[in-house]
């Protein structure tokens, strides 16, 4: 029975196998032609045509305006259009000028105030204080001079030292310096 079944099975795959060479080999696959293209035909019409030009890049003003504004405020009015060309020194803004006028009155408040007290400080004793000033600087000036002679004298018979003598000149300079101002 074991050769029946060997021989069964071959012949099965035989006839597989053969099946599927036929059916493998069908000439299913021929070539098919596309269907022609559909066209749309139109009458030509005969008319005027625009030729313009196209470049690429950028244009840019032959002349151009910043402006700037030198002072802070509100704009009042305006005197020219956008796009439109302007003149050399045409008036184009106005700034309200009320911040600016109450500004100039507080500076001339502040130099009136001023001028009344320069005129007080005329007026008042304070030339006799700049007399009594020059006169205690001219003293302190007297005093200097004397405490620089003193200390010369002490350095030529090598009692002080020549520290002391350069202080008491530079006070002597410092003195005359303030009467000189004075």
């Amino acid at each position: 029975m074991r050769s029946y079944l060997r021989q069964a099975s071959a012949t099965f795959w035989s006839l597989l196998g053969f099946t599927c060479v036929i059916v493998g080999c069908a000439p299913s696959d021929q070539y098919v032609p596309p269907k022609p293209p559909e066209v749309t035909v139109s009458v030509p019409i005969r008319r005027s045509v625009t030729n313009y030009l196209e470049y690429t890049g950028t244009t840019k003003a032959q002349e151009t305006v910043e402006l700037r504004a030198r002072v802070k405020g509100f704009l009042k009015e305006q005197h020219f259009d956008e796009k439109a060309p302007v003149k050399k020194d045409q008036l184009l803004f106005v700034i309200d000028e009320e911040p600016f006028r109450v500004a100039l009155e507080m500076a001339q408040a502040k130099l009136a105030e001023a001028e009344a007290a320069v005129q007080k400080a005329e007026q008042s004793k304070s030339r006799e204080v700049a007399a009594a000033t020059l006169s205690l600087d001219q003293a302190t000036l007297g005093l200097a001079r004397i405490e620089e002679r003193r200390n010369r004298t002490l350095l030529e018979k090598y009692a002080g030292t020549k520290e002391s003598v350069d202080q008491s000149e530079a006070s002597r300079l410092k003195a005359e310096a303030q009467v000189a101002a004075d």
